[in-house]
């Protein structure tokens, strides 16, 4: 309501709220302050204060009555108008592609319509964030069960969908705020002459909000796949399946958020559409069976991160542990880099944008939470967060769905805290050496020596930075000086528990890049 009320008043009659505006509408908001506003009739000053937790306003006069009249933008104080447009500009540009909590968490798992569906998809989830307001809740599951929607495919079909299972929702006010459910499609429509048959097939249906400037997720991964389909068809099975892509909203529209974007301009408000994606299902980290799958999934997204920069120079850009999936084949697994929301081409934009940090907070490189880092995203920062990504699923679980308690869990801080505490965190962590071993469960431990390598390795990479004083234009610094790099990271990974694991492309490793 506080938002409602400051945008309001920027301007009364374009945004599309009712033209009355009564300050009754106010009474439980806690973060107004007082103000002054002018009302109609006697022209007498009203000052309206408002309590915390949702308590009655108090009127100085005893006989005020609700204002009659709209509150237009001369009666705002200057002050009151400046503040609202920076608090609009921040929730705009304020790390709306940063997610405090895990993003996307488990949000593809290969359950069949019919099955019992186990708990370690909601296990993950839960897990991942401590508070666990990012999963999907019990009521909001048991809400939406059974319930059918209709999309009109970009086939023309007009399909009608069963949710099956609800398996995450974002609770950010600001961001993608996906919400993403396991569906089988129970009706197909008419189909055009050429359209594939969906009836009863289980997918992933993943609504969320994007930017309507960024590149769409489905076109990066089509793009990858042509690449792949050309030269190495192996990487096919590292990569996402995207079955349709529709835009159920459009910037064109006559909207409130057009009036906002009109109002504010570009620099201040960025344009979002409503957008529904179908996905081929994959399997969570969680649903692994052994550290052996675990690290053949892991040196896998390294393959094909690399493989992504190097031949369709994509860079993903949000690497969690949400993100890294897999699907099984007999008895081998396939680690899958999914989720493309965030990523980067050159090929369709000359720059990333720069107006928002890009990532999920915990697995987030300490470059991209420093404020000062101004070089932008780098493909080392998805490097280190593939190490955080695995140190997290060595300290915080017991084994594959099993966390350990909140109060156990050595890096609950990156969950918990702002992304400024995170960022203090992970400069200890990545800057300083050890102060003892790490906290490694006994089902992992045979990562240890993955995990103490890598570090090493970041820990050189940032002692070699050059200080602010001295020249920095020689310094490498998308490899910390040659420290960080797919070839180094090749050298620790290709080993565990003394087997070499699978090599999937020639080209891993090879380069000094």
């Amino acid at each position: 309501m506080t938002i409602i009320y400051k945008i309001h008043a920027l301007k009364d009659d374009r945004l599309g709220f009712p033209p009355a505006f009564n300050s009754n509408y106010l009474r439980n908001s806690n973060r107004l302050k007082h103000g002054t506003w002018q009302g109609k009739g006697k022209g007498k000053e009203k000052e309206i204060g408002l309590r915390k937790g949702g308590r009655r306003r108090k009127c100085r006069e005893e006989k005020a009555k609700p204002l009659a009249t709209q509150p237009t933008r001369e009666m705002i104080p200057r002050e009151a108008r400046a503040k609202a447009h920076a608090r609009i500009e921040a929730m705009s540009n304020s790390s709306e592609d940063t997610t405090l909590g895990h993003e996307d968490a488990s949000i593809h798992s290969n359950n069949s319509a019919d099955s019992t569906y186990p708990s370690s998809t909601s296990a993950t989830s839960a897990t991942i964030n401590a508070s666990e307001e990012n999963s999907a809740s019990e009521d909001v599951s048991q809400l939406a069960a059974d319930a059918e929607f209709t999309i009109t495919s970009t086939d023309g079909a007009k399909r009608t969908f069963r949710i099956i299972e609800v398996l995450y929702t974002g609770n950010g006010v600001v961001g993608r705020g996906p919400t993403v459910y396991r569906v089988e499609c129970i009706d197909d429509g008419v189909l055009p002459a050429g359209s594939t048959p969906w009836l009863h097939r289980v997918l992933i249906a993943k609504f969320y909000f994007p930017s309507a400037t960024r590149t769409a997720e489905n076109v990066l991964v089509m793009k990858a796949r042509d690449s792949a389909n050309k030269s190495d068809e192996w990487a096919l099975e590292h990569l996402p399946e995207i079955i349709d892509c529709v835009d159920l909203t459009s910037i064109h529209d006559d909207s409130v958020q057009k009036r906002l974007y009109e109002l504010l301009g570009s620099k201040s408000y960025e344009q979002r559409i409503l957008r529904v994606s179908f996905h081929e299902p994959l399997e969570p980290l969680m649903n692994l069976k052994s550290p052996l799958e675990l690290a053949q999934v892991i040196y896998d997204i390294v393959q094909i991160h690399q493989w992504l920069c190097e031949v369709p120079k994509i860079l993903h850009r949000d690497i969690s542990i949400g993100n890294i999936m897999f699907k099984r084949v007999g008895d081998k697994v396939f680690g899958v880099l999914n989720d493309f929301d965030l990523a980067f081409c050159p090929e369709y934009s000359e720059q990333p944008s720069s107006k928002h940090r890009t990532g999920t907070t915990p697995f987030m490189a300490y470059d991209l939470l420093d404020n000062d880092w101004k070089r932008g995203h780098m493909y080392r920062h998805d490097l280190e967060s593939i190490f955080y990504v695995l140190l997290i699923v060595c300290c915080h679980y017991e084994e594959f769905g099993r966390p350990l308690p909140s109060e156990e869990r050595p890096y609950l801080d990156w969950f918990t805290e702002s992304a400024t505490t995170v960022s203090k965190s992970k400069f200890k962590f990545v800057a300083s050496p050890p102060t003892g071993p790490l906290p490694i469960q006994p089902l992992f431990e045979d990562f240890r020596d993955w995990l103490e390598d890598s570090l090493s390795q970041f820990q050189a990479g940032f002692v070699s930075k050059p200080q602010r004083r001295k020249p920095q234009d020689q310094y490498d610094w998308a490899t910390l000086g040659g420290n960080v790099t797919y070839k180094e990271m090749n050298k620790i990974l290709c080993l565990f528990q003394g087997t070499p694991l699978v090599r999937r492309w020639q080209g891993a490793g090879v380069s000094d890049r």
